[in-house]
C-alpha cells in the first residue's frame, strides 16, 4: 500500500475483500466512522482477532512441550513456531539454540535424544537430522533382532499339543455325533434308581430345604444325563421292528424310559 500509494478508502476497501466469516460480520457491526477509516479498523480487527499468550506463558508451554504422535519433522516445526513467539526480540542463531534444545530435551525416546546430545549439534535441523539417523539405525541393528526374539517367545510359549488336542476335541464334538454304549446307559439308569430310592426315603421323613435341594438338583442332572444318552443311542432294526408289532413307536418307549418321580416338596422341612 505504501509503495504504490494507496489512499485510506483503497486500502479499506482491499481490506474488505480480504475479510471471510466471522471477520466480516465482525467489521459489519462496527459503528461507520470505524468501518471507513483504515487505521481504526486495524486496530479493532487486532483486539478481537490477534489475541495472542504472553511471552512468558509460550515459554511455560515450551518447557511442558512432549512430543506425543508427531513425527520428529512436525515435532521441530511446533518447537520453533513456539521459540519464535516466547523470545521475540532474540537473534535467530540464538532462537535456533533454544528450538534445538527444547526440541532434544521434548523427544518421546529419550536414550536417542542422550545420543545426540553427545554430539552438539549446531542448528535444529542438524539434531533432526541426527534424531531420524538414530532412528533409522537402530531399526535396521538392534531393533531388529528384539522384534526376532519376542516373536519366537510368543510362539515358544504356545503349547502346540495342548491346542492340536483342543481343535481337535471342538472337531470331533462338533462334526460327529455323540452315542452312548449299553453299559454307559445302564450305569446312569442304575444311578437314577438308586437316587430315586434316596428320594423316597427321605420324602417320608422330615429333611432340611438345602439337602432336600440338593439331591433334587443331583437327580435331574443324572435325569438330564439319561435323556440325552436315550434319545442319542442309535436303535437296532430288530427292536424297532418288535416296537412296532406291539404297537408302540421308539420314541414313546424312549420317553417311557426317562419317566422318573418327582417326590412333593410339601413334606420338606424348613
Amino acid at each position: 500500500a505504501r509503495k504504490h500509494g494507496w489512499s485510506g478508502h483503497y486500502r479499506v476497501d482491499c481490506l474488505y475483500d480480504c475479510l471471510r466469516g466471522a471477520a466480516i460480520k465482525y467489521v459489519c457491526s462496527l459503528p461507520e466512522h470505524i468501518r471507513e477509516d483504515y487505521t481504526l479498523l486495524k486496530e479493532q480487527l487486532t483486539q478481537r482477532f490477534g489475541q495472542r499468550d504472553p511471552p512468558t506463558t509460550i515459554r511455560r508451554k515450551l518447557g511442558e512441550l512432549c512430543q506425543l504422535k508427531e513425527s520428529a519433522a512436525e515435532f521441530a516445526e511446533e518447537v520453533q513456531r513456539l521459540v519464535t513467539l516466547a523470545y521475540p526480540g532474540v537473534e535467530l542463531d540464538l532462537q535456533d539454540q533454544l528450538a534445538t534444545d527444547f526440541f532434544l530435551t521434548g523427544l518421546c525416546n529419550q536414550k536417542v535424544a542422550y545420543e545426540v546430545m553427545n554430539k552438539d549439534p549446531h542448528s535444529l535441523l542438524e539434531s533432526q537430522r541426527l534424531v531420524e539417523a538414530h532412528k533409522h539405525n537402530y531399526r535396521a541393528t538392534v531393533g531388529r533382532d528384539i522384534d526376532a526374539k519376542s516373536r519366537a517367545r510368543r510362539i515358544s510359549w504356545a503349547d502346540d499339543e495342548e491346542l492340536s488336542s483342543d481343535s481337535l476335541a471342538v472337531s470331533r464334538r462338533v462334526q460327529s455325533p455323540s452315542y452312548a454304549t449299553a453299559d454307559q446307559l445302564a450305569v446312569l439308569s442304575q444311578k437314577t434308581a438308586v437316587l430315586t430310592e434316596q428320594v423316597e426315603r427321605i420324602n417320608k421323613s422330615y429333611v432340611s430345604a438345602d439337602q432336600f435341594n440338593l439331591l433334587m438338583k443331583k437327580m435331574e442332572q443324572l435325569q438330564a444325563k439319561l435323556d440325552i444318552l436315550t434319545v442319542s443311542e442309535p436303535r437296532k432294526p430288530e427292536e424297532v421292528n418288535l416296537e412296532r408289532r406291539r404297537g408302540r413307536s421308539p420314541t414313546q418307549d424312549g420317553t417311557a424310559r426317562s419317566k422318573t418321580y418327582s417326590p412333593s416338596p410339601s413334606r420338606v422341612g424348613t
